[in-house]
């Protein structure tokens, strides 16, 4: 037998190592360049509306005025406080501008996925691995998350740097600071997002990697730690977040209503609405734990191919959607099948927190996957050369192949399509104009003329329902923006008014606005022509129904209220300055 230059020679073992240590580094500080660049296109230094986003600023804004933990006059319960806190002290010691507030989530994301590098290399060769982050950037719902305020860039990188930390301490790096960390982050995660707790079933495998029965050592000590300290915190912050909540905000009758200036009501028109299309409230097929199932290659699909959540309204489209779905979980269970064999245990464990997400939400929401996209990425190509290596004819194998080529290609297309109109549309001189075909311009302006008009709290009703593509649906993202945007609580209109002939209606204005004191009152008319995402779709809506489309220009109509008389639309300003910088601040 003989002997490796290697065994002979350690030193040159050590320099070998050393050199291979270097070239990796370089791939990953490369691929982390690369990243930042394709986030940084997306930079502009305008507020970018996004729901959630909301939420989360009006909270911070509350929390740096030291106010409380407070959003639309009330505790903030829905959302544990961890971001709210990290873009409150942002507003208060670095800059009140969007875009600080956004460079900050750039920066979780980029650091997330720079992370996940690491972990990565664990299965893959660095230009595997320094390929699937950069794809893992361009997906979509990823590099959304660089410019709307929401929570999921620091999830994302906390997630990442807990799953790096549980290998490392699996691999015998197992120094008390590393286990410390890990367990810090583990409660920073609830504290950040409450879906946090799902993390468990990726920790505590990973901190076992390669083994199979329990034993007393460090490892397993600290997978029952990382269970132990999950469900503590979770039940912790939950409870605090209760029992520290400040109290709802008083009614501030501020704004002042002058009859004399309203001019008289607008006696034309004014007739009922017919053929009201149903109210779409989800993902077709999604309202049992069986449909859940059958449904859950969307989770798949959403998220690989974002346009497919037309899906939500289109039977055909589900159903496409659904059947892509499934066949990319084909190559990702094959991933998961070979890596049980192996012990490698953290792979699998991606599988079954999809699962819990399918089985535990109504309809498929691509974005709660982010945290897990360079895994699931790996997955299907570990997948594919699996299914290629058990196939024992050649058209099988060139089949397998086949679907993954075209499957990655069109993914990477798709993409790298909806990246390049985001690009554009954020580094556009008219960006309100672009963004969303405008939809926002006019809620902006709604909120200046409150601002303007010294409203106070509870002074404003909202109606949430909008209609677009010939669909009724109820969002709550208007309220949430127009709250942000004049620091004061709004009332919601309730569902079973959206059906009445408002605001003409005896009904709405005895239950809805005298008896709440409402000054103003803010709706939608249906958008026309149809908007979707960035874009209006006339010539869909023209060939749909059979009709021109009247172009109402996605504006949103403000009604100023006095007592019992009818309602009356006031002239909403034109917006000259647009916000780059935090109301409040």
């Amino acid at each position: 037998m003989t002997t490796s230059a290697h065994n002979l020679n350690p030193l040159a073992d050590t320099e070998a190592s050393v050199t291979e240590t270097r070239a990796d580094v370089k791939v990953w500080a490369i691929t982390c360049l690369v990243v930042a660049a394709i986030f940084l296109l997306l930079e502009n230094p305008y507020w970018v509306p996004g729901g959630d986003s909301e939420v989360y600023l009006g909270s911070a804004i509350n929390l740096a005025k030291g106010t409380g933990y407070l959003f639309n006059g009330q505790p903030t319960k829905i959302a544990p406080p961890g971001w709210p806190f990290v873009l409150a002290f942002v507003l208060k010691f670095v800059s009140p501008t969007f875009l600080a507030l956004k460079l900050v989530t750039l920066g979780c994301m980029t650091g997330a996925l720079a992370t996940f590098y690491w972990v990565l290399r664990r299965f893959a060769s660095p230009a595997t691995c320094s390929l699937l982050i950069v794809l893992s950037a361009l997906v979509s719902h990823v590099y959304s998350l660089t410019f709307w305020l929401h929570s999921d860039a620091l999830f994302t990188l906390i997630t990442a740097l807990t799953i790096l930390l549980s290998l490392q301490i699996n691999e015998g790096r197992a120094e008390v600071w590393r286990i410390a960390l890990l367990l810090v982050l583990v409660a920073a995660g609830i504290g950040v997002r409450y879906a946090g707790i799902i993390n468990v079933v990726l920790l505590a495998p990973a901190l076992v990697h390669g083994q199979w029965k329990p034993k007393l050592d460090r490892t397993w000590v600290t997978s029952v730690l990382v269970v132990a300290m999950t469900i503590g915190s979770f039940f912790a912050i939950r409870w605090a977040v209760h029992k520290f909540a400040p109290a709802r905000v008083a009614f501030e009758a501020t704004a002042q209503v002058d009859s004399a200036v309203i001019p008289p009501p607008d006696q034309g028109e004014g007739s009922t609405v017919t053929n009201e299309p149903s109210i779409i409230t989800g993902t077709a097929g999604h309202s049992s734990y069986a449909t859940r199932v059958l449904g859950y290659g969307t989770w798949y699909s959403y998220l690989l191919w974002q346009p497919l959540r037309l899906g939500a309204g289109i039977h055909a489209i589900f159903w496409l959607a659904t059947a892509l779905g499934w066949i990319v979980y084909i190559f990702v269970a094959a991933c998961a099948a070979d890596a049980v064999r192996s012990r490698q245990w953290l792979l699998p464990m991606v599988v079954l927190y999809t699962i819990a997400l399918c089985l535990n939400w109504p309809h498929a929401n691509a974005r709660y996957l982010v945290p897990l996209v360079p895994l699931i990425l790996l997955m299907i190509v570990r997948g594919s050369a699996i299914l290629q290596t058990i196939a024992r004819r050649r058209w099988q194998q060139l089949t397998w192949r086949s679907l993954a080529t075209v499957g990655l290609a069109s993914v990477v297309i798709c993409n790298a399509a909806l990246y390049a109109v985001d690009v554009s549309v954020m580094r556009s001189h008219h960006f309100y104009d672009r963004y969303e075909a405008g939809t926002y311009k006019s809620l902006i302006a709604a909120a200046q003329y409150l601002r303007d008009a010294n409203i106070g709290n509870w002074q404003t009703c909202v109606n949430v329902e909008y209609k677009n593509l010939n669909k009724r649906r109820m969002s709550d993202t208007s309220l949430r923006i127009l709250s942000m945007l004049t620091g004061k609580a709004m009332l919601k209109l309730p569902k079973e008014y959206t059906k009445l002939n408002l605001p003409r209606d005896r009904e709405f204005r005895t239950k809805i606005i005298n008896r709440n004191h409402v000054s103003y009152y803010l709706e939608q008319p249906p958008i026309e022509p149809w908007r979707v995402w960035h874009f209006r779709m006339g010539w869909l809506e023209r060939r749909v129904t059979g009709e021109a489309p009247k172009d109402t220009g996605c504006e949103w109509t403000l009604y100023r209220c006095n007592g019992s008389e009818v309602p009356v639309q006031v002239p909403l300003p034109e917006v000259k300055l647009f916000p780059t910088r935090v109301p409040g601040f």
